[in-house]
């Protein structure tokens, strides 16, 4: 499971290479210096995923399973990579379809950006770790509950 998620980021890389893709990380820099202001970015996540890779030598679904997922019992929690593995119950994102109707968006692309299954009872775990922290410590979770302040001091 865990190759398919390298194969998919690694595949991404290939197919965005000089793209304008919001999805790729731009080769060319950013649009401002860090800590001058806040803009999400999907493009981060997929990088987090590369750096848990390169920091802890796994891949990110296994990473999380051994360090996140297990140690909290979130059981029906996964990156979900095989697209032909069936998940009881889902709740699928859809969008208005050009004429009439609706679609589902296309599938998922990224490890770390998208592909993360899980449950309203495994989210209840997670935030249960925010009260009672069995992952992270108290440091890790009080650091994730910071407000950033931006170099305008706002």
């Amino acid at each position: 499971m865990a190759d398919a998620c390298d194969r998919r980021l690694e595949s991404r890389r290939r197919h965005h290479a000089g793209s304008d893709s919001t999805h790729a990380v731009p080769a060319e820099g950013t649009e401002f210096r860090a800590g001058q202001r806040y803009l999400y970015s999907n493009s981060g996540f997929t990088l987090l995923a590369e750096i848990v890779r390169r920091v802890s030598g796994k891949p990110l679904p296994d990473f999380c399973e051994e360090r996140i997922f297990g140690p909290l019992g979130m059981t029906r929690t996964h990156f979900h990579l095989d697209l032909h593995r069936v998940v009881p119950g889902p709740a699928y994102s859809y969008s208005s379809a050009k004429g009439a109707g609706f679609e589902r968006p296309s599938e998922l692309r990224e490890c770390g950006a998208t592909s993360l299954f899980t449950t309203p009872g495994d989210l209840v775990k997670w935030l249960d770790n925010f009260r009672d922290p069995k992952v992270g410590g108290p440091a890790a979770i009080a650091r994730m509950q910071e407000q950033c302040v931006l170099t305008d001091g706002k």
